[in-house]
């Protein structure tokens, strides 16, 4: 007879041998479970100015013709892109942030002082 005890022990390093614990396997895991790839350092980011043709009136209210935006910047924390926003047109309007997902400006915020929104270059892009 087997004992008991090794049983569980043999299957577990039977399924870690098998691709339970690989990050390249094609079994569906939980997402916090799978590794993702450290992004590039090389790379250089979206590219801002057509972003900005596309979304950038959707992120003020009050829809300016243009729309300055800064070089877009890697939020470590949560691994995406942001960018700063601002209209020259309402200089009352605030500063915006907003993230780049997909090549697309989402889950636009107003800028807080921790996002060094005054220190960045801007260009200036006409809407559509």
């Amino acid at each position: 007879m087997w004992p008991r005890v090794p049983v569980p022990i043999l299957a577990v390093c039977l399924l870690g041998g098998c691709g339970l614990s690989d990050h390249y396997t094609a079994i569906p895991l939980p997402a916090m479970l799978k590794y993702d790839a450290p992004l590039s350092k090389d790379a250089d980011g979206p590219d801002i100015a057509k972003l900005a043709k596309k979304a950038g009136r959707g992120l003020f209210s009050n829809k300016p013709g243009r729309v300055e935006v800064s070089q877009p910047f890697l939020n470590a924390f949560t691994r995406t892109y942001e960018v700063c926003a601002r209209t020259p047109e309402a200089v009352w309007h605030p500063t915006m942030v907003a993230k780049i997902i997909r090549d697309d400006l989402v889950d636009r915020r107003r800028a807080r002082p921790d996002d060094q929104c005054d220190r960045r270059e801007y260009i200036t892009v006409s809407v559509d």
